[in-house]
């Protein structure tokens, strides 16, 4: 049956209805009555968007260049991988047993091995390799099982193995990712570890925060039972030793800073040797803590540096590839505003790691993970993890020690260099090649912050946007009408 549609004949008076009810002909006049609650809604989305752009703008936007403490930034290279690693994010590090324990989280490695299809163990969400002082960056050196793939360093419970195993899908498994490490002495590190269930639907989230520790000549860490935080806990996972006290600083915290807790570094294992900065002091009750830490949710980073005797934050804007540095004179702050220091390359950049064990005077060493998202078959560059020199300004200093604290122990994260750590450390190397070879980009970064000349163009820009915005949404709102 063929439907006809007819345009509907319109009248200056009243047309009679099958009711016999009249009906208003259509006027031309525009009913404010109808358009007050999509103006009242305009305007109360429009105030979230000033102001949301208003509290990103000291993490995000603003490149404070007055406060800056940088003089150069240059590219290091890149951690050589063993040969049967595809790719590996993530990269903390840790003196342990007279070498650098590296820490890796997801590791995904050659499966052409027998039987094959292969088994489900074609990843780790969590690995390890040592490298010496007199070529730190050669990382390949490792764990591995009889088939030469890298070991768990972060042993899964049977009741993750088992999940994993049946379902054999990196999409849906049980993770456990390092995220912190310190030493506890020169034979023992402590290793943090965020733990979740990484599931199709994402139902079950983050699981909270885990503790292990590793000895000098083991492949695998020793997993202490339950979480150090459960769920409903700050994932406190960053991790910062001074003195005779570790400092783990929080993730995932739904705002532009995160809080702290701190531990003896003797008793790091113990959740009730925990206290939290409350903003005047230190707190037993979790519940009083006080965000105070600039974050980002691309990963940051927080050292000691002896050059500038200051607490030194790095992170990676969100959204962005570009590095932001804070400054404090204590572990908690008051944390300077985000000054912008450099910028990485790479599609998505993530994860930087300072690593105080290869500071030298004024230069520290960061690194992150660069993951190359446009990569094609065949690929000669899938990315990797990036080694970056930071060398700071002298500054005029007096060093003062966190209150209660001794000197730094060998867990510290001070820029001293250690002993038997010999000046300008090689580049590792990879299958016989210079890593230094394999990037894109020039050895040399532009470290110049923007101008202050630029900051009027930011905000013109901001406020166009939201005028574009203002404009969209009342395009939008005449045309219901």
């Amino acid at each position: 049956m063929k439907t006809e549609y007819k345009q509907p004949r319109t009248s200056s008076s009243h047309e009679q209805v099958a009711s016999g009810g009249a009906i208003a002909a259509p006027s031309s006049r525009f009913n404010w009555r109808f358009a007050v609650p999509a103006i009242l809604l305009t305007v109360l989305i429009g105030g979230l968007v000033v102001w949301r752009s208003l509290a990103n703008t000291t993490t995000t936007a603003r490149f404070d260049t007055s406060q800056s403490n940088i003089k150069e930034v240059s590219k290091v290279g890149r951690l050589a991988v063993p040969a049967k690693v595809v790719g590996r994010d993530g990269g903390g590090s840790v003196v342990l047993g007279g070498k650098i324990l590296w820490l890796f989280g997801d590791t995904f490695y050659n499966p052409n091995f027998d039987p094959y299809p292969p088994t489900p163990d074609v990843w780790r969400s969590a690995t390890a390799s040592f490298s010496d002082f007199s070529d730190p960056y050669n990382s390949v050196q490792g764990g591995a099982d009889s088939r030469g793939n890298p070991l768990q360093v972060i042993p899964l419970t049977a009741e993750e193995a088992v999940y994993n195993r049946a379902k054999n899908n990196p999409n849906d498994r049980y993770v456990v990712w390092p995220s912190g490490q310190i030493a506890q002495d020169n034979n023992t590190a402590i290793l943090f570890f965020l733990r979740f269930l990484s599931s199709a639907d994402r139902s079950a989230g983050t699981s909270g925060i885990g503790v292990a520790t590793l000895r000098a000549g083991e492949g695998v860490a020793t997993r202490q039972p339950g979480l150090l935080f459960g769920p409903s806990e700050p994932a406190f996972r960053v991790s910062m030793a001074r003195g005779d006290y570790v400092y783990l600083y929080a993730t995932e915290c739904g705002t532009d800073t995160c809080p702290v807790a701190r531990a003896l570094v003797s008793r790091a294992t113990d959740r009730s040797a925990y206290t939290f900065w409350d903003g005047n002091g230190w707190n037993m009750d979790v519940a009083r803590v006080k965000p105070v830490v600039p974050v980002s949710n691309y990963g940051y980073t927080v050292m000691w540096s002896d050059a500038l005797g200051k607490y030194v934050q790095a992170m990676i804007g969100n959204f962005s590839h570009q590095v932001y540095m804070s400054f404090a004179d204590a572990p908690q702050g008051p944390w300077s505003s985000p000054v912008k220091a450099f910028e990485v390359a790479g599609e998505t950049t993530y994860v930087p790691y300072f690593h105080p064990e290869l500071s030298q005077g004024n230069a520290v060493y960061m690194t992150y993970t660069r993951n190359n998202d446009s990569c094609k078959t065949p690929c000669t560059d899938t990315g990797g993890i990036e080694v970056m020199k930071i060398t700071f300004n002298d500054v005029p200093k007096t060093v003062v020690n966190p209150p209660g604290s001794a000197s730094p122990v060998a867990g510290s994260n001070s820029s001293a260099t250690p002993a038997g750590q010999p000046e300008g450390a090689s580049v590792g190397t990879s299958n016989g090649q210079d890593v230094s070879t394999q990037r894109k980009t020039s050895g040399q970064l532009d470290n110049s912050s923007e101008s202050a000349e630029s900051k009027p163009a930011q905000s013109l820009g901001l406020f166009a946007s939201i005028a574009a915005f203002f404009v969209g949404i009342w395009q939008t709102m005449l045309g219901w009408f």
